[in-house]
């Protein structure tokens, strides 16, 4: 397929290299990054595969007229094919930036990309060496470390994420790194009332019950596992209850052959915000995250939430007051996760305290909210400056990055 990306009268100011498999929160981050930078006068561009789910996000959004067909994957054995076509795609549409998001598009971009005139950004979404299985943790970490250098900025989505690549001994010699917490549209993703939210129910399952909601991708990474068997626990306790599952992946198949009573899967969804407005409580278990995009989203539509002590899910709730929701700081103990869900469920079925909660939960997600975001996003491309290009191996041996190339502010 040819690419999509309509004939530059000028070079791009930023081509953004996101994986083909990549799913979740991943593509919507992009999608609102690259309209919003859109908006602020930038030409920008999308390197990706035709059937990603960030390629039909992006037309959907009506910017298809950025996306450059480029296959990224995440198998190591393709560089050598998927390398050069990126490479290629970088040279024709001459962009000042480089951004690459996760492991799969860091891999690719860090290994191809050595020797041009550009600035690169890593922004790895998890780190590589938390997704891959325990066998392979000690080559991906050694990829990490080789590869630090080779980078002109690193953002972390969160505290936690710039911890862990502290503790694996990562020191991007050259390299600044910065945390730009995630975000969440206020405005989309917002409360609706008491009334309204027992209608949806009806609507949706014919009857007003205790409503846990889990929003993201079917994948060990999110703990639904562990959310099931916890769920499992919690029913015989509180038959009414039910879980509602939205989302796809990988596991899918295996979570729905396991689940018990009341556990109601819902699939992909293009509108969670219906979703969630339904919910009394989001549960999301996960086993490591960033800053998940679906926990903000669920507090800014006023619903509490449970969380793991994953990452940076515990930093959305470090230091806020408790309505707004819970850390469960073993989610591998299922007894421990359903007492949790179970409390947090009885709770909401007060008014009283379901208004509480649901105010809290609205007021800490003011703080993530999109625009500060893409605020510090700007600041962080700004303060670039001009930089030379990175070789892949200087000749003293060390790997770090230069200063000098050209980078375009917002």
């Amino acid at each position: 397929m040819a690419p999509r990306l309509a004939t530059k009268t000028a070079p791009l100011d930023v081509l953004h290299v996101v994986g083909v498999h990549i799913d979740g929160g991943v593509p919507t981050y992009v999608r609102e990054l690259v309209r919003r930078q859109r908006q602020d006068g930038m030409a920008v561009g999308v390197a990706c595969h035709p059937v990603s789910v960030l390629w039909a996000m992006l037309e959907d959004a009506g910017l298809g007229d950025t996306l450059v067909n480029v296959d990224i994957g995440c198998d190591p054995r393709r560089i050598p094919t998927v390398g050069p076509e990126l490479r290629r795609a970088v040279v024709d549409h001459e962009p000042a930036v480089v951004h690459m998001h996760s492991s799969c598009a860091g891999l690719v971009g860090r290994t191809a990309l050595a020797g041009l005139p550009v600035v690169r950004i890593f922004q790895p979404h998890c780190w590589s060496f938390q997704a891959v299985p325990s066998m392979l943790r000690g080559l991906a970490r050694a990829f990490e470390w080789g590869a630090a250098g080779w980078v002109d900025l690193v953002i972390c989505g969160s505290e936690s994420e710039r911890h862990e690549l502290a503790l694996a001994g990562f020191e991007p010699s050259g390299a600044e790194v910065v945390v730009i917490p995630n975000f969440v549209d206020t405005s989309h993703f917002r409360p609706v009332s008491r009334a309204e939210r027992h209608r949806a129910q009806i609507d949706r399952f014919g009857s007003v019950a205790p409503t846990a909601v889990f929003l993201g991708r079917l994948a060990p990474q999110k703990g639904v596992d562990r959310l099931l068997a916890a769920f499992s626990i919690l029913q015989p306790r509180m038959p009414e209850a039910r879980l509602v599952v939205v989302g796809h992946g990988p596991e899918g198949e295996r979570y729905r052959n396991r689940a018990g009573a009341n556990v109601l899967f819902q699939g992909y969804s293009r509108e969670p915000a219906q979703w969630l407005q339904l919910a009394d409580v989001g549960v999301y278990p996960s086993r490591y995250d960033t800053m998940s995009l679906a926990v903000l989203e669920t507090l800014a539509c006023g619903v509490p939430v449970v969380v793991s002590n994953a990452g940076g899910m515990a930093e959305i709730l470090s230091g806020v007051e408790s309505l707004a929701g819970e850390v469960v700081p073993d989610p591998d103990n299922a007894e421990a996760l359903a007492e949790v869900m179970g409390r947090w469920l009885q709770r909401t079925q007060r008014s009283d305290e379901a208004e509480a909660s649901g105010h809290a939960a609205r007021r800490r997600s003011a703080q993530f909210e999109v625009s500060g975001w893409f605020d510090r996003m700007s600041a962080a491309y700004a303060r670039l400056g001009t930089r030379q290009p990175i070789p892949l191996e200087p000749p003293d041996g060390r790997r770090q990055a230069q200063p000098g190339s050209r980078v375009t502010g917002s």
